[in-house]
């Protein structure tokens, strides 16, 4: 998936988690999940391990601590 894709699907995450204040930024698992098979119009969710595996080998996401819940590093 090219980078743009990925930003753009990540960006309506965002949107979706309210990611406001503290928040900004931030987006959860299922919100990345649900908003890929949108944008692929896939039948079956995405297993939550690619989808982790998606998000972790990303130098600008980072994992929050408690597992579902990721940030944006805009400034990188």
């Amino acid at each position: 998936m090219s980078e743009t894709i990925k930003l753009e699907i990540i960006s309506k995450c965002i949107k979706d988690f309210g990611g406001k204040d503290k928040f900004k930024n931030v987006f959860n698992t299922a919100s990345y999940q649900r908003n890929i098979m949108k944008f692929f119009n896939l039948t079956n969710l995405l297993s939550s391990h690619i989808t982790r595996n998606h998000l972790e080998n990303d130098k600008n996401i980072l994992e929050l601590s408690g597992g579902c819940h990721w940030i944006l590093n805009r400034n990188s």
